[in-house]
């Protein structure tokens, strides 16, 4: 008996997982794709694409209106 982990595709891993342990004695375990915590968390916030790289940034000046 083998043991293997496949990801889960929707329709087409149920047929397989069959086809594993019916035909060759393999069972398996489902993985999904992308975790929950892929989906929930974000690290980061989001850049506007004028703030991103090569941007120069204003910088005023504590003394007059020169920028």
């Amino acid at each position: 008996m083998g043991f293997a982990t496949i990801p889960y595709v929707e329709g087409t891993t149920e047929k397989l997982q069959r086809i594993l342990i019916s035909a060759h004695d393999i069972k398996t375990t489902v993985k999904l794709l992308t975790t929950l915590r892929q989906k929930l968390s974000r690290l980061k916030d989001t850049i506007e694409k004028e703030r991103g790289n090569g941007v120069v940034y204003e910088i005023p000046c504590a003394d007059c209106d020169v920028k």
